[in-house]
């Protein structure tokens, strides 16, 4: 199976590399370059940067989603580290969650308001990440512990949640949860 694979990493690895970097336009003078180039275009990226980063975010305020970004990486960073796990880790995440949420929606220390219809790009990924983690791990156990239950009522919602979920494809679930 290993050589299978490098085999296979051996036929895509370099033309993909090709591709990204060698045949890739970086910053070409016209639309025309990247039109005509055999590889990969990084103008639009380059362009784009900032959008990418921070979405329809005002571009003034920009260093706010940027220090929530700084403060949600730094938690999680903190969380991986075996000697941080203690009660005041709860404490930090507690804090760092109002820092984050004051920091994006701004309306208090001379911040102005920023509504959540202009949130994007990394920082709301991450608010979310974090979020559906925060969520799903304790909603998991307890359906987990729900259908081991003696009681036949709640086992049979917890099976019956279970088996829709697993049953139905996610980009369903995330079309009809919206």
């Amino acid at each position: 199976m290993t050589i299978a694979i490098l085999y296979g990493l051996s036929w895509v690895v370099p033309p993909l590399f090709r591709w990204l970097v060698t045949d890739s336009v970086l910053a070409p003078a016209d639309s025309q370059a990247c039109r005509i180039a055999s590889g990969a275009c990084w103008a639009f990226i380059q362009e784009k940067f900032r959008f990418i980063l921070f979405g329809p975010y005002p571009f003034e305020q920009h260093w706010r989603p940027l220090c929530a970004m700084i403060v949600i990486i730094a938690l999680i960073g903190a969380s991986c580290w075996p000697r941080m796990w203690r009660p005041r880790l709860a404490a930090w995440w507690t804090i760092g969650a109002l820092v984050v949420g004051v920091l994006m929606w701004g309306g208090v220390l001379g911040m102005p308001y920023v509504e959540n219809a202009l949130w994007g790009g990394l920082p709301l990924t991450l608010i979310l990440s974090v979020v559906g983690l925060v969520v799903s791990f304790p909603a998991a156990v307890l359906l987990a512990l729900g259908r081991r239950s003696d009681l036949p009522v709640i086992r049979a919602i917890c099976v019956a949640y279970i088996e829709f979920i697993r049953g139905v494809p996610l980009i369903s679930l995330c079309l009809w949860l919206r």
